[in-house]
């Protein structure tokens, strides 16, 4: 995994991250400084391949109110993408147990990772 702030400042790929969600690399940028201006405290790029990333994996800050930003922006870029949120509702309708279903919402709940991807 690459800063993705550093990572996309140095690509030569004019889009390099997302391009089905970015036009350009410096849209993807200016995704990233939302990141952090939302209280992000590292933002990587993951899954590089040939100067290309569909995946940024975010590390929440501590901060509840910036965190619930975050995942709030996380959502949005889900609910974009066509993304099936692990709710315990789909997760019922899908055959686990409910003490898995508790547990998978409270490792998501508390997690201090999120990620975006972009598909």
């Amino acid at each position: 995994m690459f800063e993705a702030r550093e990572w996309l400042k140095n690509s030569v790929n004019p889009s390099a991250l997302a391009g089905n969600r970015f036009k350009n690399t410096l849209k993807a940028l200016e995704f990233v400084e939302l990141l952090y201006n939302k209280g992000a405290a590292i933002v990587y790029v993951d899954n590089v391949r040939d100067d290309y990333s569909d995946t940024l994996v975010v590390k929440l800050p501590k901060d509840e109110s910036k965190r619930s930003e975050l995942l709030l922006l996380q959502k949005r870029e889900e609910e974009l993408e066509g993304d099936i949120l692990l709710t315990k509702e789909i997760l019922l309708q899908s055959g686990f147990p409910s003490e898995e279903i508790e547990e998978i919402i409270r490792e998501q709940e508390e997690s201090d990772i999120i990620s975006f991807w972009w598909d």
